[in-house]
């Protein structure tokens, strides 16, 4: 009769082997992972101001008294621009949900969600230049409105509406469908220019102040790349990182409506704009090019096999462990 042959250290080594290959048909885990980094753009932009209608009146002195002569404004529309700003490499945070096998170092598969704050704590500001707007004063040469504003991005946020898939596996594409949010402060001042007879300018002042957040769909693609960093043997800690893959400038809708109603003085024997009244239209996008962000985050001790890969394995070291003492025995 034929005996089997014992089985051999390297057949059990194989079992060992075969058992945690098991884990290929891992399950999906979930993650809500703080992430922190970097976020780089410069600002730029243009647009144009629209000006709907205005109208107004000047003070002349004939002699000794005021004769009232019109002022008009007619519909023109006048070109703006934003100079390029580059308020260099700003601390970005947040957090992205991610579903990813078990497999180390944990593939990505689908982000589910991702809310990220941009700018940090880094206030960007700019200033709109607007090209000077005709003011008809009647019987004289024409005078100009000259607006300037002056503004601040004090937060750039960007909440996702949906999920997207990693397509490529470990260093993957997402391409996930949001909104930006983009906080402004700032005003508007004007000035009346070339006022004929040698009479200078009138500062208006403050026309309009800007506080408001602009909200604008738009997508937010990267790749999401795992890596394991925790020492020793599997379980441990991994490392998610999210950069961006973004080829086109982030666009930032600005509409602004702004109403002049202005009453001024004007003395005895002085000659002067006594009341303007315009409304108009700021309309510009704010640009934001060259963009990138960089976000990572820890996800600890989180990849684990599977309870029948666990079992496996562990049959496997029982069936070593027993090998061993049937040796020394038999020795």
């Amino acid at each position: 009769m034929m005996l089997k042959k014992p089985v051999s250290y390297l057949a059990a080594l194989a079992i060992c082997a075969a058992a945690f290959a098991t884990s290929a048909n891992a399950a999906t885990i979930n993650s809500d992972i703080p992430v922190a980094g970097t976020f780089d753009a410069s600002l730029g932009g243009g647009g144009s101001a629209n000006i709907i209608s205005g109208s107004g009146n000047f003070k002349q002195w004939i002699l000794f008294g005021h004769v009232n002569v019109g002022v008009s404004a007619p519909a023109q529309s006048v070109a703006m621009n934003i100079p390029t700003v580059n308020p260099g490499t700003m601390a970005a945070s947040g957090n992205v949900d991610m579903d990813y096998d078990n497999v180390t170092p944990g593939t990505p598969q689908t982000l589910n969600s991702v809310n990220l704050d941009l700018n940090g704590g880094t206030n960007i500001p700019f200033a709109i230049n607007v090209a000077p707007i005709a003011i008809e004063i009647a019987g004289f040469a024409n005078a100009n409105l000259v607006l300037s504003i002056n503004a601040t991005i004090t937060d750039i946020d960007f909440n996702s509406t949906g999920g997207s898939p990693v397509l490529g596996g470990n260093g993957g594409v997402y391409d996930v469908p949001g909104e930006f949010s983009v906080a402004l402060n700032g005003s508007v001042t004007g000035t009346i220019t070339n006022l004929p007879l040698g009479l200078g300018n009138i500062n208006l002042g403050e026309l309009a102040a800007l506080n408001d957040t602009l909200t604008f769909p738009a997508n937010l693609p990267g790749i999401a790349t795992t890596s394991d960093i925790g020492p020793g043997a599997f379980p441990h800690d991994m490392l998610a990182n999210f950069a961006a893959l973004l080829t086109e400038p982030i666009e930032v809708p600005f509409d602004l409506p702004i109403v002049v109603n202005e009453s001024y003085s004007v003395p005895n024997r002085q000659s002067g704009l006594s009341s303007l009244n315009v409304n108009a239209n700021l309309a510009a996008t704010l640009t934001l090019n060259d963009v990138g962000y960089n976000v990572s985050g820890t996800v600890p001790q989180v990849l684990v096999p599977e309870p029948s890969t666990l079992a496996m394995g562990s049959l496997a070291m029982v069936g070593l462990a027993l090998l061993g003492v049937r040796r020394r025995r038999s020795a």
